[in-house]
């Protein structure tokens, strides 16, 4: 028997060492490579699984988006065909039979709306008697057998037809989009008819991406092909689909998504059939793509992760072999050792570096699908497959920086950086965490820290998240809180104190240093619970190091941590300025904290008195009150309310309710914060007239920016115009209108141009604002392209093509938040004079209004410098009669009938409203607003015309019992309106007896 002492004096192990070691590494190997195989097996199982359902997911979200796209493009002719149905001039033109007045009509109709075939009236029989463009051998004809007739004919509600090929050339496949025509006491005059062309809707479908080699099409409600990518179709030749098992459900208003023999393709597809309700009847759009293409990833993976397997069954034998020949060497010299040990760890790095490359690829594309519309089912799969990539990456960077850090190749980037940016950045990115855990998250850099530092921003955000991850972790309610304090500073360097505090199950006093060892947690429960591999910490204790400062930990079990680290960082070269305030716009500017989490409340007042606000604060709804009756008492109200959506008892929605019906307080301005964002959210904001509405954890500048907002001051630029210096816009006062739906966007363009002396008109979509254009004569245009109801390029071609036959031209500045190559273009081909893109700022707006009048040819020979306005009497405030003079071309015989006409309808609408309430009908009362404002539209921007629009769109959202609240003060605006109508016929009644009576005199 050998003698320990000789055994450990031999280099070299015996034959039965090597025997045994032989074994040994090879039951290693053996045990290396079977979780690998087994490891492969399952990622090609689930990632198989993944595969089909991310194609099944694509299909959804092209065939929602196909059903999109054939909706609105339905709709906008259907709601075209509708407002010309419900024209008072088109009604009476009907009525009386006049043909060449109803054709007029029908060519403005088919000229605003570049998809319209062809419109016709049909009578209640069914006969054709004017249509456009003019087709003399259908006039007369009877139409009672066509489908677009005896669908309209069946409750005299709008219709679309199936889908049919007109006779003219180039014979385009049409639908036929029928609404119903009746007098005021609602009996049937006939029906307007618009033919629809669908080719633009084919044109859409080749832009919807359905994997490499699918597509999307589209069948009727009787299953002919309406629109399709691929093939020059008949619609009625094709109905093989009206008879497929997935077209009948989808025809019943069931989505599905199955594999199936497509009859034209004669191939088998895997495809969406998602039905689209259209007037009544559900179509159906169809995103299909081959499945043998749709699945070859799959075969694909399998292959590559056999080779992955073999290629990573080598490396384990490699490292194996490698640990092995480390293990010889290691009973040799220390130095050999510690030689082997950096070996592994580059071979580590190398290794975290491939591995990322196709991890990054999977993450990438899942986030990509979990942008589309999805089921949810589907997004809970996704969002799985997604948390878990992110882990596993997650865990190989901590391997590759552990690594280098460990090999020495470890270094840190220095660049100037803003921290109080940074650290927001960081937190707002670990927000929606805490925000599942119903945690509250927050931050607060002290004001002494400077802005401007330099080091490497990105390994001090990993060491923050690192800590704060962890935090929200083992934090199953409370808070997590971010504080940041300058520590020193000295010779252009500052050392930072971080200080990470939660409210989590804390760390017992054995554990609080081995936690920062590789590999270490505080107990052996904690992986399996929480997971993570005990990385995490070390990595961020060795990154302090580097950053030549240290961390260290406090806590109490139960109680909660708190992690510290400083970091020494230089100071920027040029210093990045704080906030600026100027003191009349908010220095001393009361407002009231509501949250009822104390460390907010603290942070938040903190952040607001060093910008020089006063602030005070209330930890819940019935105290906030308290403190803003008694302000107003005492006469010094607080200007602005900054309170938590989420509280106990009454929530921030309540509070803003509250605020907004109490008459003393309805001036104060409602800013909400919340830690979630629910469904909804954006919708009760607007309701409730809130200034802003913010996600925590806030950053600084975000909250001051929408402060500043809210209190009337938008951007720097828009700051500066109330001081001397700022380049005013040269051009004289104008009428402008505004199309735009967006609130905020309204008031920010309303005081810009306000404070140039320009009047605005508002119109919240561009139905509205050809509504306006037609009552009243604007200098300028002010075009939001996307707007609900009318977009802003429908809008401006129904525009241009009434001028055409007006000869007058008014200029269209188009407002877009793309500002991407060629948008400039595609607006001035839509006949838009520029654009602007969003944000909007003064300067950059005026500059664009001098650039329009300066540079605009004339249309049609008519100059487009707006003149100055016509010396007109001063606006009674409750009607305008000199804009109404001018709207009906000056002369005062049309005035006078327009005024009876509406003295005698005005009143009947009051009481269709009163009736609508009462039966609480939403659709009633929107028509008889819509009516009503119709009828005083002629008077100006009056406050009865504000009031008639407010009830119509209350009604239209079906909010009556707020719409119920706005009557009473709408009957009132209207008294004073009627009786405004009546003073100024009975002036003008006098005026015409006394020119009478001198008249007669000798």
């Amino acid at each position: 028997m050998r003698s320990p002492s000789r055994s450990d004096s031999r280099p070299f192990p015996d034959a039965a060492d090597g025997v045994q070691s032989t074994l040994t590494w090879g039951l290693l190997v053996l045990a290396g490579v079977l979780p690998i195989a087994l490891l492969s097996f399952y990622a090609y199982v689930v990632t198989s699984r993944s595969v089909r359902e991310l194609v099944r997911a694509n299909n959804r979200s092209a065939a929602e988006m196909g059903a999109d796209l054939v909706a609105r493009d339905l709709e906008s002719t259907e709601q075209l065909a509708k407002a010309f149905a419900t024209l008072p001039g088109f009604i009476a033109a009907v009525e009386g039979r006049d043909e060449a007045a109803v054709r007029e009509q029908l060519q403005v109709a088919v000229e605003a709306n570049s998809r319209l075939d062809r419109a016709f009236v049909i009578d209640p029989e069914g006969l054709l008697w004017s249509d456009y463009p003019l087709a003399p051998e259908s006039l007369g004809q009877n139409f009672a057998y066509r489908d677009h007739f005896r669908g309209l004919s069946q409750s005299w509600q709008p219709y679309v037809s199936e889908v049919f090929q007109r006779q003219a050339k180039p014979r385009p496949l049409v639908v036929a989009i029928a609404v119903p025509i009746r007098r005021p006491d609602g009996t049937v005059l006939g029906g307007l008819v618009c033919q629809h062309r669908l080719e633009e809707v084919t044109h859409w479908l080749r832009r919807i991406p359905v994997g490499e080699n699918g597509y999307a099409f589209v069948i009727d409600f009787r299953g002919h092909v309406a629109a399709h990518p691929k093939l020059d179709l008949e619609a009625r030749r094709y109905s093989e689909y009206g008879a497929l098992p997935q077209f009948v459900r989808a025809a019943q208003g069931h989505e599905d998504t199955v594999e199936y023999e497509d009859p034209l393709a004669a191939k088998r597809m895997v495809a969406t059939f998602e039905p689209v309700l259209i007037a009544g009847h559900y179509w159906v759009v169809v995103a299909q793509q081959p499945v043998d293409e749709a699945y070859a990833p799959i075969g694909r993976l399998g292959r590559q992760l056999g080779a992955a397997s073999v290629v990573l069954a080598l490396a384990a034998l490699t490292v194996v072999l490698v640990l092995g020949h480390i293990r010889q060497q290691l009973r040799q010299a220390k130095f050999a050792a510690e030689e082997a040990s950096r070996a592994k760890s580059v071979f580590l790095a190398n290794m975290s570096h491939e591995i990322r490359t196709p991890m990054n690829a999977i993450i990438g594309m899942t986030e990509l699908v979990l942008q589309t519309r999805l089921s949810a089912e589907q997004r809970e799969y996704l969002t799985v497959v997604s948390e878990s990539g992110d882990a596993l990456l997650e865990l190989i960077n901590d391997i590759l920086d552990f690594s280098k850090i460990e090999a020495g190749r470890f270094t840190l980037d220095q660049s100037a950086f803003d921290l109080y940016e940074h650290v927001g950045d960081t937190m707002k990115s670990l927000g929606v965490r805490a925000s599942k855990q119903g945690l509250e998250l927050a931050s607060f850099v002290h004001p002494d820290v400077p802005r401007g530092v330099v080091g490497d921003q990105g390994r001090l955000r990993q060491v923050l998240i690192n800590l704060v991850g962890n935090a929200i972790k083992f934090t199953e309610k409370g808070e997590v809180v971010v504080d940041v304090e300058r520590e020193s500073q000295c010779d252009g360097e500052v050392v930072l104190h971080f200080a990470v505090r939660d409210t989590g199950i804390g760390i017992p006093k054995e554990k609080q240093q081995t936690i920062f060892e590789v590999f270490e947690q505080a107990d052996s429960g904690t992986t399996r619970r929480f997971g993570g591999t005990g990385l995490g910490l070390a990595i961020s204790s060795r990154l302090a190091e580097l950053m030549q400062g240290r961390i260290w930990l406090e806590s109490e079990v139960g109680r909660g941590s708190t992690f510290h680290f400083t970091a020494r960082l230089g100071l920027a070269a040029d210093e990045l300025p704080k906030i600026e305030l100027r003191p009349p716009i908010i220095r001393g500017t009361r407002i009231l904290v509501v949250d009822d989490n104390a460390t907010n409340r603290q942070i938040l007042e903190e952040i607001v008195r060093s910008w020089g606000m006063a602030p005070d604060s209330a930890s819940g709804a019935q105290s906030a009150m308290g403190l803003l009756q008694r302000a107003v008492r005492e006469g010094r109200p607080y200007r602005l309310v900054l309170t938590d959506s989420h509280m106990p008892m009454i929530d921030g929605f309540a509070l803003a309710g509250r605020i907004k019906e109490d008459p003393q307080l309805q001036s104060t301005v409602v800013m909400m914060l919340t830690s979630g964002d629910r469904p909804g959210n954006v919708g009760k904001c607007e309701a409730l007239g809130i200034a802003a509405y913010l996600m925590k954890p806030i950053k600084q500048s975000e909250l001051f920016d929408a402060i500043m907002l809210a209190l009337g001051v938008t951007t720097p630029e828009d700051e500066a115009a109330v001081v001397p210096g700022l380049p005013e816009c040269r051009l004289g006062p104008l009428r402008i209108l505004l199309a735009e739906d967006s609130l905020v966007n309204q008031k920010l363009a309303v005081a810009v141009l306000a404070k140039q002396g320009h009047k605005v008109v508002v119109a919240n979509n561009g139905r509205e604002a050809l509504a306006a254009l037609e009552s009243q004569e604007f200098d300028l245009v002010l075009m939001d392209v996307q707007m609900p109801e009318m977009d802003g390029f429908e809008a401006t071609r129904a525009i241009r093509a009434r001028e055409r036959q007006t000869g007058r031209s008014v200029p269209i500045i188009a407002m877009t938040a793309h500002a991407l190559k060629g948008d400039r273009e595609r607006c001035l081909e839509m006949g838009m004079d520029d654009y602007v893109s969003k944000p909007v700022h003064a300067e950059q707006l005026f500059r664009t209004l001098e650039s329009v009048f300066e540079n605009r040819p004339s249309r049609d020979g008519v100059s487009d410098t707006p003149s100055p306005s016509p010396t007109t009497s001063p606006a009674t405030g409750v009607c305008e009669f000199d804009e109404a003079l001018q709207a009906v071309g000056g002369d005062p015989d049309t005035l006078k009938l327009v005024i009876e006409a509406a003295l005698e309808d005005c009143p009947r609408q009051i009481l269709s409203i009163h009736e609508a309430l009462a039966g609480g009908d939403h659709q009633a009362l929107r028509l008889a607003a819509h009516t009503l404002k119709g009828s005083i539209r002629y008077f100006g921007d009056t406050p009865a015309y504000r009031h008639a629009l407010g009830v119509e769109d209350l009604a239209k959202e079906d909010r009556l019992p707020e719409a119920g609240r706005l009557v009473p003060a709408l009957e009132e605006e209207m008294r004073h309106f009627l009786h405004a109508l009546e003073a100024r016929l009975l002036a003008d009644s006098s005026r015409e007896s006394l020119s009478t009576t001198n008249s007669s005199e000798p």
